[in-house]
């Protein structure tokens, strides 16, 4: 009995000898315990990708400025910190994925997650947001024993894949197995020959800024409005319906939107107690001193707000009786002409359908006309105005 206790002793002795030995062993120490590489190898790895990157003649910032090799390319100067504002990394058993985002023309552009976070970066310039349409994924691949050490294993390589963002479907794909250089080292020359490869399939260009063209919008004014005098001596009733479209245009020096455009009546009318008196048609111009929309991003939280008149027609009463409905006096925009009637919008209608940014509705019935002495003057009325995004 008590060889058996001692042999027992004796073999426990040994199991935490092993145990103690194996957790001493400073490669597991750099090693996750979940056999992913460690933060070092990981940089290494990005590290040599932006040199691949920057070695074939393609703009992308440098962890670390170069004068040797200066950014030449506009929309980088003075934007960002580095290449963790496009690079994305996701540090898997097995593998190491970088991803990488083409927009339309084939340019590098920073990540979904900087855009997210960053949603109005581009909109209060009055600018549009480059969005993604190809994802540019280096995968490498090793052995999570090894981490990137020993290439000579069966499951070392780097995969390049270029996926469609809105279909997930890869529409190229290279492998490329480890090639040692003569120090033993494998990354670079391995994912510099994948890299290679992919520019033989696909169009990939340098890094660029997130913002592109200028957003394109305009005013759509539609509006119905019935004018009605009930005087039993001289009474009488207008019809108008007045359109137009004015385009918009970024003024950077107020950071807002402005523009003076055409609108005009389509069909109108006029009648009178003693006979139809003359109709004459509305031609002027819809003024839109400022408006301000971060909307124009996806998480914009201040709200939309327009500013704007219209010229007076001392032939037709329509642009007058449709200020004193919705506008209030207002000297700040300096248009004495117009009887500084100015008309500010700042709560809007709910839409959700292509090209609406912003829409606005007025409807009136019967509704008493303010600020005249012209007796009992009711005006009925249906006005859409609407911001598109062309």
């Amino acid at each position: 009995m008590k060889t058996i206790q001692k042999t027992f002793y004796v073999f426990m002795l040994v199991c935490l000898m092993i145990v103690m030995g194996c957790s001493s062993d400073d490669n597991d120490l750099d090693q996750p315990d979940s056999g992913t590489l460690t933060t070092e190898e990981i940089n290494r790895v990005v590290s040599a990708i932006v040199d691949i990157i920057r070695d074939s003649g393609r703009d992308f910032p440098q962890f670390e400025e170069n004068p040797a090799r200066p950014l030449t390319t506009y929309d980088l100067d003075d934007f960002l910190d580095g290449p963790n504002n496009y690079l994305e990394t996701i540090n898997e058993p097995e593998n190491l994925k970088v991803r990488l985002w083409l927009d339309d023309e084939g340019n590098i552009i920073p990540s979904p997650t900087w855009q997210q976070n960053n949603p109005n970066y581009c909109s209060n310039e009055g600018l549009e947001m480059r969005s993604a349409k190809k994802l540019l994924e280096f995968k490498v691949m090793y052995d999570p024993d090894f981490g990137l050490t020993n290439p000579d294993q069966y499951a070392f390589g780097v995969q390049l894949n270029l996926i469609d963002v809105e279909t997930s479907v890869i529409n190229e794909s290279v492998w490329t197995n480890p090639i040692i250089d003569e120090n033993g080292n494998w990354i670079k020359a391995t994912l510099n020959e994948a890299w290679d490869q992919m520019l033989d399939r696909a169009t990939i260009g340098g890094a660029v800024g997130p913002c592109k063209d200028e957003i394109s919008l305009s005013l759509h004014f539609s509006s119905e409005q019935k004018r009605k005098n009930l005087d039993p001596e001289g009474g009488w009733e207008y019809y108008d319906k007045v359109e137009g479209v004015i385009a918009l245009s970024f003024n950077s020096a107020t950071n807002a939107y402005e523009g003076t455009g055409s609108i005009a009546s389509v069909d109108g009318y006029a009648i009178g107690v003693a006979g139809d008196p003359e109709y004459n048609p509305y031609q002027g111009e819809l003024i839109v001193f400022e408006l301000i929309t971060p909307l124009l991003a996806e998480g914009g939280t201040d709200f939309p707000f327009l500013a704007m008149t219209m010229t007076i027609d001392n032939l037709n009463t329509y642009p007058l009786s449709w200020l004193l409905c919705h506008g209030e006096p207002n000297g700040d925009y300096g248009i004495p002409e117009n009887g500084y009637f100015v008309v500010f919008i700042d709560e809007w209608d709910e839409v959700d359908e292509p090209g609406i940014v912003l829409r606005k509705t007025y409807d009136l019935n019967d509704f008493p006309l303010p600020g005249t002495d012209y007796g009992d003057n009711n005006i009925t009325e249906h006005t859409v105005i609407e911001i598109h995004r062309e």
